[in-house]
């Protein structure tokens, strides 16, 4: 589905669009001006409905919504909107479709049409994510207390320069 089309100056074309299904490229019949080829369309598959897609799914969905907490480029709507949608599968494309992930990831979560291993992948993904927040949150944090620390002694410095002068009546630097 396009959503929005741009003509550049140069004479191209910027497109933004949704995927609405999962397709298999066929064979190819045109390459000029642009490819025509026959597709097929390509339906999940495994059972949505049991026991460790559930459980998948709640991972996913936590995971996802840690993610956003802890990132500022994330608005937490995109949790909501998330939460609105009922398919595992479909949950799991969308999170995946918001998440800055690696082109070759993302190629095999469109490959994986079994839902219940591309919500294994996914939660992996998004697990790896989370510890990589983390780690990013726990170095700032620490930064941010050595800044602190050497700000406080400044300060104290300062403070003990000011109370000598006042005591000797004299500039102790």
């Amino acid at each position: 589905k396009i959503h929005r089309l741009w003509r550049m100056p140069d004479g191209s074309v910027r497109l933004i669009v949704q995927g609405v299904a999962r397709i298999a490229l066929g064979e190819t019949s045109q390459d000029k001006p642009f490819i025509r080829a026959r597709i097929a369309r390509l339906e999940d598959e495994g059972d949505v409905s049991s026991m460790a897609v559930e459980a998948l799914t709640r991972t996913m969905a936590s995971q996802f919504q840690g993610i956003i907490e802890m990132t500022s480029h994330l608005p937490e709507e995109l949790q909501v909107m998330g939460m609105n949608i009922d398919h595992p599968g479909r949950r799991a494309d969308f999170i995946a479709a918001n998440m800055d992930l690696q082109v070759s990831e993302l190629q095999k979560l469109l490959e994986l049409t079994n839902v219940e291993e591309r919500l294994k992948y996914l939660t992996e993904l998004l697990a790896r994510e989370v510890e990589i927040l983390e780690v990013g949150a726990h170095i700032q944090a620490q930064v941010q207390e050595k800044l602190g620390r050497s700000q406080r002694e400044y300060y104290l410095r300062e403070q003990l320069k000011h109370i000598q002068k006042e005591l000797t009546g004299s500039d102790p630097s």
